[in-house]
Formats: structure tokens, C-alpha cells, sequence
């Protein structure tokens, strides 16, 4: 469907052109919201690998996204309503 297209459309470009970490955490929380059980679950099985591992280049910048994520991921949680797919991550 269109709607399946563009969002996996959008998680490409997210993936390839994100300026940094956090911004591609915010942007594809948005795509689950926005696209719900149209995203794949391999892409939350990919957000979720890179909070798990961070970039590997600097501990302290891994610890702060985690940190960042876990924070966002919790003021989620007070939402009436989360799609399937951001339950996963």
C-alpha cells in the first residue's frame, strides 16, 4: 500500500541521513507513532541494537543515548495508546 511504502521510505532516510543518534531515536518513535504496525519489525529490531550497543566509538556518548532513550521510552509510556511495533523497542 502507499502507506506501507512511505513509511519504509522514511525509515530509509531516517536511517541514511540522520545528524546524530538522538535525532534518529525522536524521528523514528515518530514513524512508529505515525505508522504503527505499517513499519517492519526488523526496524525496531535495529533502533533497539543501537541503544543496546551505541556507536562503539565513545562509551560516555553510548551512555548518555541510552540514557536519553530510556528517558524518552518512559514519558512514552504515560500515552493512552502505543502501536505494537514501539512496545517492541
Amino acid at each position: 500500500s502507499f502507506r506501507t511504502g512511505l513509511t519504509e521510505r522514511i525509515t530509509q532516510l531516517a536511517e541514511r541521513y540522520a545528524p546524530d543518534n538522538s535525532w534518529f531515536i525522536q524521528t523514528m518513535n515518530s514513524v512508529f507513532e505515525l505508522g504503527g504496525d505499517l513499519v517492519r519489525t526488523d526496524v525496531a529490531h535495529n533502533l533497539m541494537r543501537l541503544i543496546a550497543e551505541g556507536s562503539g566509538e565513545d562509551e560516555d556518548a553510548d551512555l548518555k543515548l541510552r540514557q536519553f532513550a530510556a528517558q524518552t521510552y518512559f514519558e512514552m509510556l504515560r500515552r493512552p495508546k502505543l502501536p505494537d511495533v514501539l512496545m517492541q523497542v
